[in-house]
């Protein structure tokens, strides 16, 4: 679902009580649940959004900034030394481990390296003594941005501006995040006029002039097309996250929130839409194959 679609899916679960929400109270609790779902599908599998990103060291620095959409809450999956022949993994230094670990002095431990997360930054020990281009890749969960749908303020054969102006829940959905990288990985489409149908990945995010970057369109998109970044929960399971975000605003019916929940949770004769959503990620990991016995019947 677009977001114009989520929010009229959300608002079809609450009784007339609950309906004086506004849009943009709407997106705001679409967007929690967005992030609610997203941090329970990681936690059952920390590969389902990971991302990459390669660092280069410079000599005798051990503190590096993490990509800008890994700084909050960040959770790095596996770090890999490129430089090694084998390309082993790069351990954790535990934190009071991390003085017996720095060596000064030591020139060239490149089978050795751990690394540390400081706030937004992570540190390699022992301090790399000397430059080098593309040691080792990070594998880790990003953060994502708001949901948005909207007219581009402006476009290019890469690239598409968002919106300039506050939504109005009408032609315009959703807050953009103005941080740097912050939609990166996410979906973006065109859905109505100029390059409709058209469905790209945003490989970067310069949030100060709200533009993203996308391999080249087929047929550009103008400012009276319409786009969509699409909430990065599974898309079979939208609706885990407007019944969510409906089960949050349904305030005033105790019997109607306690509907929901019995929708999203489940009762049990039922299994509720998120533990559908749970099994769902549990059994893409499975990798036991399903056979089909072949059985010759002489014809």
């Amino acid at each position: 679902m677009i977001p114009s679609e989520m929010v009229a899916d959300a608002r079809r679960h609450l009784d007339a009580s609950d309906r004086f929400f506004t849009g943009e109270e709407v997106m705001d609790r679409l967007h929690a649940a967005q992030q609610e779902l997203i941090r329970s599908i990681v936690k059952e599998d920390p590969s389902f959004y990971v991302q990459r990103y390669d660092l280069s060291f410079v000599g005798e620095t051990g503190l590096y900034d993490l990509p800008l959409n890994s700084r909050m809450g960040t959770r790095i999956i596996f770090a890999e030394n490129l430089v090694s022949p084998n390309k082993q993994d790069i351990p954790p230094a535990e934190l009071r481990n991390y003085l017996g670990i720095e060596s000064p002095g030591i020139v060239n431990l490149t089978d050795h390296w751990h690394f540390i997360l400081e706030g937004g930054k992570v540190r390699i020990t022992p301090t790399p003594a000397s430059s080098v281009t593309d040691a080792i890749r990070l594998w880790y969960v990003p953060s994502h941005g708001n949901m948005l749908e909207g007219n581009p303020s402006a476009t290019a054969s890469t690239t598409l501006d968002f919106f300039t102006t506050d939504a109005d829940y009408t032609t315009n959905y959703g807050k953009i995040d103005r941080r740097d990288d912050f939609y990166n990985g996410m979906e973006i489409r065109i859905t109505d006029g100029t390059g409709v149908g058209q469905i790209r990945t945003i490989t970067d995010y310069d949030g100060a002039n709200r533009r993203v970057t996308v391999a080249v369109w087929d047929t550009t998109p103008d400012t009276s097309s319409t786009f969509a970044v699409i909430c990065p929960v599974p898309e079979d399971h939208h609706a885990t996250v407007s019944v969510r975000a409906a089960m949050v605003m349904a305030v005033k019916n105790r019997n109607r929130q306690r509907d929901l929940q019995n929708i999203y949770y489940g009762t049990p004769n039922d299994r509720g839409l998120f533990y559908e959503l749970l099994g769902w990620i549990q059994r893409r990991q499975d990798s036991r194959l399903e056979t089909v016995d072949i059985v010759d019947f002489g014809y």
